[in-house]
This record gives structure tokens, sequence and C-alpha cells, in this order.
């Protein structure tokens, strides 16, 4: 029997049997693309062979072709038949693509991308093109998560080549992605851009609940980086709103982190604090220990701010030990520098002094400059309290060196300003005034210079 391609002129071989082991969603998927791209009608494919119904329900995968009429069907959208059926997943693949694809994405929700990036490797050859979109942006954000920019970039590139990206959702992920990777490498303003030409597709009924709350989250933290907290909180509530429509416990404890950090800079400590919590709760019930040692410092910083120090100290604490639970020494820093502060508060310098000796030995493991500064100034206070002025000296000095170096203007300003003072007990009073003049320096740049004026000339 001989068969004319209508697309390639290519004379199709022996129909195979159809119904073997392939996929029936798979290749019903398959086919509506193929009916699609040639612009065919339902009745123009079947062409009095078998009713337009018919042929809906194999591209709905709720019917089975026989091997002649997959093969018409084949004719019509002038593919070879061998070819369509050996890149049409088999069923047991694409149960198999559907476990790793799940595995990926509950390694994501447990903040394991390498785990998510094993899962996906093992992902068969063969996809049904929802499994090949949903297999792209998986490898993107797990690429993004790892660090691997361009490599996430370039899968999220052929993800927009296919031609699902079209659909309101897969531009919403893809925008999303794209934008969480610029906010990781600290390009806020390119991250916000990105977010922002997909925005008409926020309110569209068909996006899932929860890709909409993933974009809304994203664009909330670059609103906050940008320094616009009001923006931030209105994007995050928007996306509690989304949220609360899934269940998806990892979203929601960034959302709830997310409003805590921008109603701490906006001073409501009260609502900051309850959105802590409620993260903490979250990423505790997720067992994600990272996660619950950065909000449990959050709620600690919170509660000092509030003069609740005996709360902060128990927070601090158990951020201490969920940093430990996750095997994230250099994290430990940050909540031991807390403790010290606290210990300083209550007079009590020999504690003070232990716990930013150690928060240090942590910043020297994660080569953290910024917080080994921020130990530093605050050794130098321990020992001002003491009235050693030179061992505070010292730690000044080394601390105002790293500032500089990383480029932090406010502690910058806060180091230079205690070396003032600390100067000026020595009786340097020189030097203190020149200290002082650094720290207002700091976060008072001297505007550019205006362009040099240009002589007017004479007219001729």
């Amino acid at each position: 029997m001989r068969l004319d391609t209508a697309r390639s002129g290519r004379r199709l071989g022996p129909a195979r049997d159809p119904n073997a082991d392939f996929d029936p969603l798979a290749l019903g998927e398959r086919l509506r693309l193929l009916r699609s791209e040639l612009g065919l009608t339902l009745g123009q494919v079947a062409e009095g062979r078998f009713s337009a119904a018919f042929l809906s329900q194999i591209e709905r995968g709720l019917a089975r072709p026989s091997a002649s009429n997959l093969a018409h069907i084949a004719t019509r959208l002038g593919v070879d038949l061998d070819d369509l059926l050996s890149s049409t997943p088999r069923e047991v693949d694409r149960e198999l693509a559907e476990l790793r694809l799940t595995e990926a994405r509950t390694a994501i929700a447990r903040d394991e991308a390498a785990a998510a990036l094993e899962s996906l490797q093992r992902l068969p050859r063969s996809l049904a093109e929802r499994d090949a979109v949903e297999a792209d942006l998986l490898f993107a954000d797990t690429l993004v998560r790892l660090g691997r920019y361009t490599d996430g970039l370039a899968r999220l590139q052929a993800a927009a080549a296919r031609p699902a990206a079209q659909l309101a959702d897969t531009r919403l992920r893809i925008a999303e992605i794209t934008g969480r990777a610029q906010y990781r490498r600290q390009r806020y303003h390119q991250a916000l851009d990105a977010l922002r030409g997909a925005q008409d597709a926020v309110d569209d009924p068909a996006v899932d609940p929860m890709t909409r709350s993933r974009f809304l989250t994203a664009r909330g933290m670059c609103q906050f980086m940008l320094g616009n907290e009001r923006a931030a909180i209105v994007d995050y509530e928007a996306a509690l709103d989304a949220s609360g429509k899934v269940t998806d416990l990892a979203e929601l404890g960034r959302i709830y982190d997310g409003l805590n950090q921008a109603h701490r800079l906006q001073g409501n400590l009260d609502e900051a604090l309850d959105y802590a919590r409620r993260s903490t709760q979250i990423f505790e019930t997720l067992q994600n220990s990272r996660h619950v040692g950065t909000t449990l410092t959050n709620m600690g910083e919170l509660l000092v701010r509030k003069g609740e120090l005996d709360g902060a100290v128990e927070a601090f604490e158990r951020a201490v030990a969920a940093f430990r639970t996750a095997q994230v020494g250099a994290y430990i820093a940050y909540p031991l520098l807390e403790l010290a502060s606290v210990a300083l508060l209550r007079d009590q310098p020999a504690e003070a002094r232990r716990l930013a000796g150690e928060a240090i030995a942590a910043c020297e493991r994660s080569g953290d400059r910024e917080l080994w500064a921020s130990c530093q100034q605050l050794l130098a206070k321990v020992a001002l309290a003491g009235d050693d002025l030179d061992s505070a000296q010292q730690h000044l000095d080394a601390a105002i060196a790293a500032f500089e170096e990383v480029g932090v203007a406010t502690a910058l300003a806060e180091a230079c300003y205690l070396m003032g003072i600390l100067l000026q007990r020595k009786g340097d009073e020189s030097r203190a005034l020149t200290y002082a003049l650094r720290a207002y320096a700091a976060t008072h740049p001297e505007p550019p210079h205006p362009p040099a004026q240009q002589p007017v000339k004479e007219s001729p």
C-alpha cells in the first residue's frame, strides 16, 4: 500500500501497531500540535474516514486509533508513521517521566537542588511535549538554584522555543525563573524588567494559581531590593491571595518571609514578627533547617528591637541549632553575632567576646568579609566597655579596612564614628575629627562635579 504524504512527499512504510505500548496522551498531544501547525481542522484531517469527534478523542488520549486510522492521520499531517511512533513516548516511559518530574519538584520544594538535578538527568530521552516543556523549566530552575546561570538561561531559551511557550502559564514561569536568575546575580533592575515583560499574562484565567503566586513573589522580591517596600507588600499580599488556592507550603513560607522583611523596613514590627513566626512554622513542618535558621534569626532581630531579649536569645539559639542540623556552618555566624550583641547589652562582656570569637571562626571558614568585619566591630565595643582602648583600636582598624574592601557604606560610617569616639578618649583630637569626617563622607558622597562651562562664542 502506498500513502503519499501531504507535506513531505515521502512514502509511509508499513503501519505499526499504535496500541502496542505507546502512551495515548503523548500520542494525542503530538497529533494535536502537528495539526495546529498546519492550521487544519479536525474534519479536514478526518476527511470522512472517521468522525471529527473521534479524532478529538484521540487527541485527548481518550481513544486509541487502529493502525490503519493512524496511518491515515499521519498521511494527512505529512509525517512518517515510523518517525511519529518512534518519537512518541511509550506508556512505561511516560510513567517514568512523571515520576522523575515529581521527584524534581519535591526536591526543589525542599531546597535540594542537587537531588532535583539528579532526578532530571534520569529522565527518559523521549518525552511528550508538555513533559519536555516541564523538564526544560525544572532544569532551568534547578540550574539557577545551583548558581549555573548561563546553563539555566539556555534551558529557558529551549523552553521558549517550544509551542507551549506562548501559553500564559509557561510565559509567566519563564519570566519568573529569568527574573530570579538576575535577582541572584544582584541585577535587580534587569530582573524586574524580565518580570514586567510577561505581566500582561498575570490575570489570565488559564494561569495556574501557583504560577501566578511565584511570579508575584519574585516581583515583590525585586521591588523590595530596589527600595520599594510598599510595592513589595502589595505584590506579596497578591501572591498570598493566589497561593491560598493551592497547598505549596514552601512558596507560602517564602511569601511570609518576604512580608516579614518588607514590614520590618516599614517599621511595622508587630506585623513583621507575626509573618516571621508563620514562615518559621512552615519551614519547620517542611524540615527545611536552613530556612528555619534564617527565619529564626529574623525573628530574634525583631524581638531585640522590641526589647524582648529573652525571646530573642531563644530564637537565636534555635537558629544556631537549625543551621547545624542543615550543616551550613557559614550561616551560624549570623545568630552567633546577634547573641554576642545581646550579651553586650546585658553587660556580659566575657560571653559577648566568646560568642563573637565563634562567629569570626565561622566567617573565616565561609569567607564572608562583611560579617567578619561586623564581628571585629563588636569585639571593639566589648574592649571599649572594658576600657581596653588599644585592643578596641586594633579591632576597629580591621573592621574599617574590611568594610572599605566590600564597600558597605553604612557599616563603614558606624565603624569610623566609633573610631572617632575612641581616639577622642585617647586624647587624639585631630585624628578623631578625621574619622568623624570619614564617617560623614561614607554616607554622604560628594555630588558629581558639574561639567565645565564652555566659553560663549561670539557670532561671526
